[in-house]
């Protein structure tokens, strides 16, 4: 997490420090090519004093992202709000410091940074976007695919499952349970995410409701009413409905 968040402000610093850096020079070479009486006269700083303050705000609203992102709440109100208080505590902080340092008028500050500063998020959202979500999120699928393992937030870390370690996924309302032969463990997910990004030939579907590990199935048993149920090698039985019987049958018929 550390390093994460040492990341996060390299990345914000390195791209004001280009930003001031530009603007500092583009205001100098306007003085340079126009006539003495046409020359803005900024102070050498004016860049840091116009937009100083976002080598802050910029890794706070990378923090809030990633933190949204790591508990996994894709919901859509939670980024507008992060996006939100960031233009409040800007633009608060921007009047302040034309206010005091500037003497500045309230409107005139609203006038100028008002419509910027959405842009500006925008242009942050986007860097979080490309150096640091997507990153961690490829990092975390490569890791994945070689650990092969599924991964499960546990008491505010996260915890890699060996599929193979794993005897059935249930559907449990808005969450899935992962059933090992030690615990459980809870996902927030649906069953048909989970399936979907499962390795091929390693969980078989018996029920709407239960992925079994297919390594485990033993042998099937059938009501007269032509469902059923599983037999894992552990013992244990798990529901089959109709709808998926044909195909745990074939398989078993398969590896007999």
């Amino acid at each position: 997490m550390d390093k994460q968040i040492r990341k996060e402000w390299k990345i914000s610093s390195i791209g004001w420090c280009i930003v001031i850096l530009f603007l500092t020079t583009i205001d100098a070479l306007y003085d340079l090519s126009v006539a003495p009486k046409d020359q803005l006269n900024n102070v050498w700083y004016w860049a840091v004093q116009e937009w100083g303050l976002w080598f802050i705000i910029t890794p706070l609203l990378f923090r809030a992202l990633s933190l949204i992102e790591q508990k996994k709440k894709h919901i859509t109100t939670l980024p507008l709000l992060a996006c939100a208080g960031v233009f409040t505590l800007a633009m608060s902080a921007q009047v302040i410091i034309d206010l005091y340092a500037l003497n500045d008028p309230i409107p005139y500050t609203f006038l100028y940074f008002a419509p910027l500063y959405p842009l500006v998020i925008f242009v942050n959202i986007y860097f979080w976007q490309r150096l640091i979500k997507s990153k961690s999120v490829q990092s975390k699928a490569s890791q994945n695919e070689y650990q092969a393992c599924i991964t499960v937030e546990h008491n505010d870390q996260f915890v890699d499952i060996p599929y193979d370690e794993i005897i059935q996924f249930n559907s449990a309302s808005n969450y899935v349970e992962i059933c090992t032969a030690q615990q459980a463990w809870l996902k927030r997910a649906t069953l048909k995410e989970v399936e979907a990004n499962l390795p091929d030939n390693t969980f078989i579907r018996t029920h709407r409701s239960h992925l079994v590990n297919i390594t485990l199935l033993k042998k099937v048993t059938i009501k007269p009413s032509g469902s059923g149920f599983v037999v894992l090698s552990n013992d244990k039985t798990v529901a089959l409905s109709k709808a998926y019987k044909k195909a745990v049958m074939a398989y078993l018929q398969q590896v007999a």
